[in-house]
């Protein structure tokens, strides 16, 4: 009783080791059942309790062994020393089906049926046995208890009449034979066999229980073995996919420096190019370095030696004829001339003899040959602007010219060439004026190969403080913060040209530095007063009046100067022949 106490304390400290959560699982392990059932009967026993209790020692080290075990190789042995020991058996092997063989194919089958068989550990074991020509036997006795999934037990095989036909039995002289199977998760996995040559009926019942626990315990080894070498292997698969993902992470990150540092390089060829192009039009008094300007920029050196016919389109002030002058300037053209024409500033009468020229006699006046501005041109830029406003029967003419670069005087029958580029302007949107009918659209089309926008000045705001820069000039008073907040804040419907009359307007009101006062009521965001209207209107007649009077000065000082050639005064004026001959007209100036 006292060696069972004991016992049961060597079970509970061994139980004390397992962690709790599997506390359950230890106790439903056979061998630990076996364990108690064993102390249980040495409190009944006398000599067959001493016995029992060397067995359930040899249980509890089999199941110490299995809590902090390492080596497979070496657990196995331990637990077929075990059982020989208990058993009183000469020799023992513990045998295992192959892996890649299933269940199906070993259980139920014929035991006199050949599947492999290997060898996981032995003890004592003839090497007759695992000879190559005595492989039978050994293995014949295992696979019966393997294909029948029970204890095989014989207490003297050379006389067993199951195994009369077996001559490796009676050629080893074998008496004693005890073999059962090892499962593995309810699946036969293998056998535990155990013999004796000598003695007679050396394994009993007790015999057979003991070596099942220890099957038992085997088979818990061989699934904690399974178990970890599948975890050593999802280990190493781990450690490798996680080698291969750093080696790919360091290659993609290599490629992305090597990127970036290219990016980097185009970005700094971008920046230098669009720093250039931002200079160089700028030299050309297009002013601006916002992102809508860098990208007409960018178009601009892209059509620049493009013979095809470009449409620049843009509100009023914009400074669309500064666009087509850098176009022409930035081609191949620039060695020749750049001539403009307003299609709306000039009658319809006059606008053919104007583009096309005319000769004596065309008509009244016409005392001399002339040439038409595409002539002029020569193989230089022609600007069209305000295009939108060409009567129709215009638009006619010019798309003959467009189509067949061939054109005739006013009066003549000689057809000429053009050779000069075409440039087309306007603030209109001419999609529109298509839709009304209002403009054709085969000259649509013709004139707007390649279209151009000239943003409005509140989509560039951050180009204001540039633009004051240049129109002011070096010299110019400082514009104060104030001032200058006023100015990006306004939107501008008038665009540059607004902001230009804005700043001299300032500039000549200003003492010293502009100040916010200095600006436009509608900068600094005073509405006007509906009672003002007359005052202003008032301040309007006295302002036209004096303007009139400013340009009647100019003209007849221009006219004096040049003895009165038109085309020279015009030119001194810098305004066309056609609106000079008009002005003289209206404020009735008369050679004296």
């Amino acid at each position: 009783a006292r060696r069972a106490e004991r016992c049961r304390q060597r079970l509970d400290r061994a139980r004390a080791d397992v962690p709790r959560p599997l506390r359950a699982f230890f106790d439903r392990r056979p061998a630990v059942r076996a364990a108690l059932e064993i102390a249980d009967a040495l409190d009944q026993r006398g000599v067959e309790g001493r016995a029992s209790a060397a067995q359930l020692r040899r249980l509890l080290e089999v199941n110490q062994a299995l809590n902090r075990w390492r080596d497979l190789d070496e657990l196995l042995r331990t637990i077929l020393d075990c059982l020989l020991e208990l058993t009183g058996a000469e020799q023992g092997a513990v045998l295992l089906v192959p892996r890649d063989a299933s269940e199906a194919s070993v259980r139920g089958v014929d035991p006199s049926s050949s599947f492999d068989i290997e060898v996981a550990a032995a003890r004592h074991l003839d090497a007759s046995v695992t000879a190559e020509g005595m492989q039978r036997f050994s293995r014949s006795i295992a696979r019966r208890a393997i294909a029948e999934d029970r204890p095989i037990v014989a207490a003297d095989a050379a006389q067993d009449e199951r195994f009369e036909t077996e001559l490796s039995v009676h050629g080893l002289q074998l008496r004693a034979v005890l073999c059962v199977p090892i499962h593995v998760q309810a699946s036969v996995r293998g056998a535990l066999y155990v013999d004796n040559r000598y003695r007679v009926g050396a394994f009993d019942g007790a015999a057979v229980e003991l070596a099942q626990a220890f099957a038992d315990q085997a088979g818990i080894a061989l699934e904690s073995a399974r178990l970890l070498e599948r975890a050593a292997h999802t280990e190493e698969q781990l450690r490798a996919a996680k080698a291969a993902l750093e080696a790919r992470g360091r290659a993609l990150q290599a490629r992305v420096e090597a990127q970036s540092e290219k990016l980097s390089a185009i970005e700094l060829r971008l920046r230098s190019q669009d720093e250039e192009l931002v200079r160089r039009y700028n030299a050309a008094n297009i002013v601006g370095s916002a992102k809508p300007m860098r990208e007409l920029f960018l178009k601009l050196d892209r059509v620049a030696d493009a013979d095809v016919s470009l449409f620049i389109h843009g509100e009023s002030g914009t400074g669309k004829e500064l666009v087509a002058r850098a176009i022409h300037a930035g081609g191949r053209r620039a060695q020749h001339p750049f001539v403009t024409v307003n299609c709306g500033a000039i009658p319809e009468t006059l606008l053919e003899s104007e583009l096309f020229g005319h000769v004596r006699g065309a008509f009244t006046g016409a005392l001399r040959d002339r040439p038409g501005l595409f002539e002029v041109a020569g193989q230089g830029t022609l600007l069209l602007d305000e295009v939108g406003d060409m009567p129709p029967e215009m638009q006619v003419k010019l798309l003959r010219v467009l189509q067949e670069s061939r054109f005739r005087r006013v009066g003549d029958d000689r057809e000429r060439a053009a050779h000069c580029r075409v440039i087309a302007a306007s603030h209109r949107d001419l999609e529109r004026l298509v839709d009304e009918g209002r403009f054709r659209e085969d000259l649509f089309y013709r004139l707007q190969v390649i279209k151009l926008v000239v943003p409005p000045l509140r989509e560039r705001r951050e180009d204001i403080p540039l633009l004051v820069a240049h129109l002011l000039g070096r010299d110019a008073p400082r514009v104060l913060p104030p001032a200058m907040r006023a100015l990006i804040d306004y939107d501008w419907p008038g665009n540059v040209r607004q902001l230009e009359n804005e700043l001299a307007r300032a500039r000549v009101l200003a003492d010293g530095d502009i100040d916010l006062a200095d600006l436009s009521p509608p900068l600094r965001g005073i509405e006007v007063r509906p009672g003002a209207a007359a005052d202003e209107r008032g301040a309007a007649s006295s302002l036209a009046e004096a303007v009139e009077k400013t340009e009647r000065q100019l003209i007849e000082r221009a006219l004096a100067q040049t003895q009165f050639n038109v085309s020279r005064a015009a030119e001194r004026l810098g305004i066309h022949r056609v609106a000079l001959h008009r002005k003289i007209r209206k404020h009735g100036i008369e050679r004296e």
